[in-house]
This record gives structure tokens, C-alpha cells and sequence, in this order.
């Protein structure tokens, strides 16, 4: 009887043992398989703007367009490039000029500059400093009343300086802005000082959202 009892004991907990074992594989069946894309690294996003808008500003003029032009002038214009590497930013610009009546010309000067430039930004994200250089090609259209017309042109080169802000999302302000061009046209040194601003829309591309 003592080794019948001995058996029971034994065979009883063999197959406790072996119906656990069982639930053990069914159980780890039963767990959905891991999905590779949860254990994958996650890509840093692409530092990169593309930005566009408008400018303008009250310009001054020191030295000559070939006309005898008042010193003063508005400048309006149109920007278009991307910031990138964090910091760095470069742009296209178109802008229109139109200068002030001479005292003693009735004739009407205007000029349209097309040029490059690349800046640095201190705080790409908020509020800080920034400055650019570049070059452009500007053109002097000079007319009179009676119609007839005449224009002279030559490169410029451009110093920029001001604050820059990132209002959100999708604006970015140069205010003020200071802007410095010298150039020659048709033999006639010219150097223009304008204040003023560029508003521009922003797109981050690639950037995650806050809830990323």
C-alpha cells in the first residue's frame, strides 16, 4: 500500500507539472506577435523652413542715380527662400523703389532691384538677432513728363541687420530690419540706407508638433 500511495503522489505531480507547462505555451501563443515598427528607432525630424512674403520700408539716398532725385524714397518688395542647418537662411528678393521729386528736375526716378542674399539667425525658434549679406542687380528708370524715358543699371552690394521673430507656427518677422546697398549705375555712386520690416509666412517642413 505504501508504494501504491508513493506512486500516486509521484504520477499526480508529474502531470501537475506537465499541465502548467501546457498552459505556459498556450499562453505565450496567445500573445500577439511584436510589431517592428514600435521597436524601430525614430528618425529626427528635417530641420528645414521654407518662408515667403513681403517687405517694405523708408529709404534714403546719399550720392547720385544719375538724376537729381530727392533724398528720400519708399521701397516695397517681395522675399522668397528657406531657412536651414538651424541657424542659416538665404532668400531671393525683388523690391521697387521710388524715389522722391528734385527740386530742380520734373522728372520722376524709380529703380527695381534683383538679388540674392544669406543670413544667420541667433534664435531660429523665437526672438533674437540676425544679419545677411548679398548682391543684387538694380536697374534706374528715369522719366520725364513728356514721356520719354531712360534707365541705367548696375550690381549692388547688400548689408542687412534688425531682430527677427517667430510668432508661432507660421510667421516670421525681420522688425525692424536695416538694410545697406551701394552700387554704381551708369558711372554715378549711389548708397541707400532703408528701415523698415519683412513679414514673411513659414512652413517648417518635416518639424513634429508639440504633442510628437
Amino acid at each position: 500500500m505504501r508504494s501504491l500511495a508513493c506512486a500516486l503522489v509521484l504520477g499526480s505531480g508529474i502531470l501537475y507539472s506537465a499541465l502548467a507547462h501546457a498552459d505556459d505555451i498556450v499562453a505565450a501563443n496567445e500573445l500577439p506577435p511584436s510589431d517592428p515598427a514600435a521597436t524601430r528607432p525614430k528618425s529626427a525630424p528635417l530641420d528645414l523652413s521654407i518662408m515667403g512674403g513681403l517687405g517694405g520700408g523708408f529709404s534714403l539716398l546719399v550720392g547720385s542715380v544719375g538724376e537729381a532725385a530727392g533724398p528720400t524714397a519708399g521701397t516695397f518688395g517681395l522675399e522668397v527662400g528657406a531657412r536651414f542647418l538651424r541657424h542659416v537662411y538665404a532668400t531671393a528678393l525683388l523690391d521697387l523703389t521710388l524715389f522722391s521729386g528734385g527740386k530742380q528736375s520734373p522728372k520722376s526716378v524709380s529703380a527695381w532691384l534683383l538679388g540674392v542674399r544669406g543670413g544667420w539667425l541667433t534664435n531660429p525658434d523665437g526672438f533674437g538677432l540676425f544679419g545677411d549679406l548679398g548682391v543684387g542687380f538694380r536697374n534706374i528708370s528715369i522719366a520725364d513728363t513728356n514721356g520719354t524715358s531712360g534707365t541705367r543699371g548696375g550690381a549692388d552690394v547688400l548689408v542687412g541687420l534688425g531682430l527677427h521673430f517667430k510668432v508661432g507656427d507660421n510667421v516670421r518677422l525681420f522688425l525692424p530690419r536695416v538694410d545697406f546697398a551701394a552700387g554704381s549705375a551708369g558711372g554715378d555712386a549711389h548708397y541707400l540706407f532703408t528701415f523698415g520690416l519683412v513679414a514673411m509666412f513659414n512652413y517648417d517642413v518635416g518639424r513634429r508638433t508639440k504633442h510628437d
